[in-house]
């Protein structure tokens, strides 16, 4: 049973209004904001325009582009072909696609889904063409569109291209691993992808409203038109000629829909609950460390919980989804502004905590372990990051001038406060300048990590 939190519902309603004030009140592109909890939707409101020029407001009918969110459901059919014994996620590609037999003979379905398959990212691969194929997203096609590939030729270029590691030998975020697991779902069902989805997910979920992007559809009045900030003007983001790709992104939908989405997960009606947990399950390299990927989701834990979470990002979309499965809570944020990207990750983990217990406290350091932690510590690169020790806490203020506070977890590593996915570990060394920071982001709901090491002066 979930934890009582304190406030009555309207009264975190208008907690999370606050969070989203400043998209509500400026005339732009905003933000469209989901939560739920075990199927009952808590907060469902939009902040900001969906068209800019026809200053039409977002609304929980709008519908977003889905971006990389859309793995979450890829993943799905993917299940439910294995429940239905159609296929395994221990097949080999090449039982779907013989095409990939000479290289990727030991790439299974599991390995497309956990990006461990070392497929090269069919998005990289068509901007190394030349300067015509990195012109997009842009406003529209226009008269000089460089060609714009099918399915079907895209899976034959992704073939013929050498694998960039042996399958489950490494980890390296890719979109082609959705879009052949999206083949997949082709040949073992023998539907094309797009109507399998339609009717094995979409309809028994109750989503009416979703449907797959085309060009041209963006101009439809339900439709949100996606928008980066220009020398101070909106600039629309609406054609890529990409768009044929399915898989790894191309749904579009509602928060009303997604809310229907969730509660069919919390449910667990659209396979068997056994099975749908393998979704939430990390998967693991051939020398046993796990990548904490799903199957379309980050697995990790937050300040007290066990979290999943995933980011979007297409054409000017900034979406991210966290789910907290002992709560049952879902807190869903899409954007139709390609700025919003920075602030995804902390206003959905603030909005999180507005409907969460509060969280367990964080680990405790005497004032005296905290100060030889201070200095100033560089990159290789010149960048400098300034840590002090104060009132018994920690500050780091980095190279773009942003100073944070930093709380002590047990695993020795501190967190970012309110960021939960930013992590520092000091690294002590015999000669006191050796000494080492390292900075671990977990950027996009985990999709894209780094880590920048700085040493101590």
């Amino acid at each position: 049973m979930a934890s009582a939190v304190a406030g009555s519902g309207a009264a975190r309603s208008r907690q999370v209004d606050a969070l989203f004030a400043p998209w509500a009140a400026r005339e732009g592109p905003g933000v469209a904001v989901l939560v739920t909890r075990k199927g009952r939707v808590l907060h469902m409101k939009g902040y900001g325009l969906a068209d800019v020029a026809s200053r039409t407001p977002i609304s929980p009918r709008t519908q977003f582009d889905l971006a990389s969110l859309t793995k979450q459901f890829t993943a799905m059919a993917v299940m439910q072909l294995a429940e239905q014994g159609r296929l395994s996620f221990r097949d080999t590609l090449p039982r779907f696609l013989p095409a990939f037999a000479p290289g990727y003979s030991e790439v299974t379905v599991r390995d497309l889904l956990n990006h461990s398959a070392g497929v090269q990212d069919y998005i990289q691969l068509f901007r190394v063409r030349g300067p015509r194929h990195t012109a997009f997203p842009r406003s529209v096609r226009g008269d000089s569109a460089v060609a714009e590939p099918t399915m079907a030729e895209m899976v034959d270029t992704l073939a013929a291209r050498a694998p960039r590691f042996r399958a489950a030998m490494g980890w390296d975020y890719s979109n082609s691993g959705y879009l052949l697991a999206a083949a997949v779902v082709e040949r073992a069902s023998g539907r094309p992808f797009t109507d399998y989805v339609r009717e094995q997910i979409f309809a028994p979920a109750g989503m009416r409203s979703s449907t797959f992007a085309r060009y041209g559809d963006e101009d439809l009045p339900a439709r949100a038109r996606s928008y980066t900030c220009r020398q101070g003007r909106w600039a629309r983001l609406d054609y890529s000629p990409l768009e044929h790709m399915q898989g790894a992104v191309g749904i579009v939908t509602t928060l009303e829909d997604l809310a229907r989405w969730y509660a069919a997960l919390d449910a667990a009606t659209l396979v068997r609950r056994e099975v749908q947990d393998e979704a939430f399950r990390s998967g693991y390299l051939s020398g046993g460390q796990p990548t904490e990927y799903g199957l379309g989701w980050i697995v990790a834990s937050g300040p007290g919980e066990q979290r999943a979470a995933h980011g979007g990002w297409w054409k000017g979309f900034r979406n991210l989804v966290v789910r907290y499965p002992r709560e049952g809570l879902t807190v869903v944020l899409l954007s139709n502004d390609a700025q919003f990207a920075p602030h995804r990750a902390e206003l959905a983990y603030r909005t999180a905590r507005l409907f969460l217990p509060p969280p367990r406290p964080a680990g405790h350091r005497a004032a005296g372990e905290l100060a030889p932690l201070a200095g100033v510590y560089a990159t290789r690169d010149g960048d400098e990051y300034r840590v002090k020790a104060e009132g018994g806490s920690l500050y780091v203020t980095g190279a773009a001038g942003r100073r944070m506070r930093l709380e002590p977890l047990d695993d020795g590593t501190f967190r970012v406060a309110g960021l939960e996915e930013d992590r520092f570990r000091f690294v002590p060394a015999a000669d006191r300048n050796g000494a080492r920071m390292i900075q671990m982001r977990y950027g996009l709901g985990g999709t894209v990590r780094s880590w920048t090491v700085a040493y101590r002066r």
